[in-house]
């Protein structure tokens, strides 16, 4: 059985979302660590006026949050 894997330091990972629960449902999810502390984050792809891709980001501390598991 593999050790579960530990985040470093000022890194992190993200998953796309291959079953999102609604329309609003972030594409994109996974956990960060920065200065010793877990957050989860979740990212949405979005467009800008003119077009162009970018996206959009939030964190939430890992704080005995449950996060929606997608990977």
């Amino acid at each position: 059985m593999a050790d579960k894997y530990e985040i470093k330091d000022m890194t992190g990972s993200m998953f796309k979302n291959d079953n999102p629960k609604n329309e609003k449902s972030a594409s994109h999810a996974g956990r960060v660590k920065i200065e010793g502390k877990e957050y989860w984050i979740n990212a949405w792809v979005n467009e800008s006026k003119n077009g162009r891709k970018y996206f959009g980001l939030t964190f939430k501390a890992c704080d005995g949050a449950k996060a929606h598991r997608i990977a």
